[in-house]
Formats: structure tokens, C-alpha cells, sequence
């Protein structure tokens, strides 16, 4: 074999071997529509399953030191001086006439100190008929809400990326760009969505536009959901830059053989000019006689 056959066995050996290295399905070739489409079937059929279940949280929440003071992100000292800690029974209920997917929360213990409320649990409203249950359930959130560390808030909970990627808002969201990215035992696409539609699904409690931005990561042949970050910009008290983030992570439960939310993470405002972050983990999820209808 001459010197120039040599070489060029060696390029083409070279050029093969770097196609067997590449991974198989490379971001460039999956298809994000395609993938965002699977997204929302699953979404579709996984609403009423996750509807029926209610779930046990334990929330803890921190003020950070020093935020918006030119610290590198991620420095921010928790102050566990102030910690806050939630136990709850949380349910993520589809509403009537697909208007939407809502988290409830039920604060049971504050710190470990129990609670006084005047009216039924969150389990109890949520097997019942009557037409004021959901009603009553709402209420229930907004007086749970009063207990969570800094600014008032009912978006910190996992239905939060639930409702924003589902089908009925796909016309608020368009996607940015896309990413293969891999996040524990799921092979997904990385699909980076922004709200562009006003008025926004999320509102101050004031009123006024808090645009939103929307991480997914979807498993490519499935659609199943593994894992969401959603960063809402919040300009409110004078604070331009700031973004209220609520991260959930899936994970499969084997008793119920269904994936269910797992963790969440949260970085939120503390007025005037503080922002404080949480954790949350869910356990011992059960299923409902019936979910509001």
C-alpha cells in the first residue's frame, strides 16, 4: 500500500470512528415540534392521573444574605437563622371545562407547630360534590399562601411548569431554541420556551404583566416530562432584574407506576430589595376517592 493509501485509510478509519462516537440522535437532528407535540400528549393524559393523587410536602425556606449585591450566584449565604419550614398535603387538581391545572396546598404545621384552621382539610374538600368544594379549596390556598417566607405567592408549586407547557397555552409560548441534554435516566430534549403573549398567565397580586420563561426537559421517544425551571421577571419594587424561579424534578413512583413530582426549588422575593430561596420534597403520594370536577 503506497504512502497516499495509507494516509487516506487512516482519514477514512479516523472520520468512522467519529461517527460511532457521535451520539445517535444529535439535538440537531430531533425535531423540537415534534418533541413538543409528544410533550403535550403526555401532558393531556397524565392532567386527570395526577388529579387524583394528593401528596405530603415538606418546604423549607431561607432569606439569602448579601442578594443583589454584586455576589457571584450561587454564593448567597441561606440565612438559617429565619428558616421557615411548611409541612403540607398539596394536590394539583384539573378545573372544569379544561380552564387550567391548579396546585392546592394545605399547611398543616408551621416550624412544627400545628396549625389552627376554621374549616375542612384539603383532603376532605377534595372528594367532595357540593358546588362550592373547589371554591372552598381556592380559599383554603390563599390562606395557606400567607405562610410561605417573603412576597405573597401561590406559584410555588410543581403545577406551575405543568399548566404553562400544557396544549391549551402553546400559543402563549414559543420556543427559543433547543438542546439534547440528558438528566438522570432521561434521554430528553432541552426545549427553552418564552411567554410572548400579554396579559401573562402570571400577574402580580396588584396587577401587572410577569412574563415568563420555560425550561423543559422532555424525553425525546416519550414525551414524558423529567424535568422544568421556570424563571418569572419581576420588576416590583424597583428591582429590575430580578427572576422568581420554580424548578420540579419527576421521578417514577413504582407503587403508583406513575411519574410524579419529587423536588422543587425555589428562589423568590423578599421585599424590599431580598430574595430567600426554598426546598421542597414530596412523599407518600395516595390516591383520592374523586378529584374536583
Amino acid at each position: 500500500m503506497t504512502h497516499a493509501h495509507q494516509v487516506g485509510a487512516g482519514v477514512l478509519g479516523f472520520v468512522a470512528a467519529l461517527m460511532l462516537a457521535a451520539p445517535a440522535g444529535r439535538a440537531q437532528d430531533v425535531e423540537p415540534q415534534a418533541v413538543r407535540s409528544r410533550l403535550h400528549a403526555y401532558l393531556t393524559a397524565y392532567e386527570p392521573q395526577l388529579s387524583a393523587l394528593v401528596a405530603d410536602e415538606h418546604f423549607e425556606q431561607w432569606p439569602l444574605d448579601n442578594f443583589l449585591t454584586g455576589l457571584t450566584p450561587g454564593t448567597y449565604k441561606r440565612d438559617i437563622f429565619r428558616l421557615r419550614i411548611l409541612d403540607s398535603e398539596v394536590a394539583f387538581v384539573s378545573l372544569p371545562a379544561n380552564a387550567g391545572w391548579l396546585g392546592f396546598r394545605d399547611v398543616l404545621r408551621v416550624k412544627g407547630k400545628a396549625v389552627k384552621r376554621p374549616q375542612r382539610s384539603l383532603a376532605d374538600l377534595l372528594v367532595l360534590e357540593t358546588a362550592d368544594a373547589r371554591d372552598r379549596a381556592l380559599a383554603l390556598l390563599l390562606e395557606s399562601a400567607r405562610h410561605n417566607l417573603g412576597a405573597p405567592r401561590t406559584i410555588n408549586l410543581p403545577s406551575l411548569p405543568l399548566e404553562l407547557l400544557h396544549l391549551r397555552n402553546q400559543a402563549r409560548f414559543v420556543i427559543d431554541r433547543s438542546t439534547r441534554d440528558r438528566t438522570g435516566d432521561c434521554d430528553a430534549l432541552r426545549l427553552d420556551l418564552v411567554e410572548t403573549v400579554t396579559p401573562t398567565l402570571i400577574q402580580r397580586p396588584e396587577g401587572g404583566n410577569m412574563p415568563s420563561k420555560v425550561a423543559a426537559w422532555v424525553e425525546i421517544t416519550t414525551g414524558r416530562l423529567c424535568k422544568a425551571e421556570v424563571r418569572t421577571r419581576d420588576a416590583q419594587h424597583g428591582v429590575s432584574k430580578f427572576e422568581a424561579v420554580v424548578a420540579v424534578e419527576f421521578e417514577r413512583d413504582e407503587a403508583l407506576g406513575l411519574t410524579v413530582p419529587k423536588r422543587l426549588r425555589e428562589v423568590f422575593l423578599v421585599p424590599p430589595r431580598g430574595a430567600g430561596e426554598g426546598e421542597a420534597t414530596y412523599s407518600n403520594y395516595r390516591r383520592i376517592v374523586r378529584a374536583v370536577r
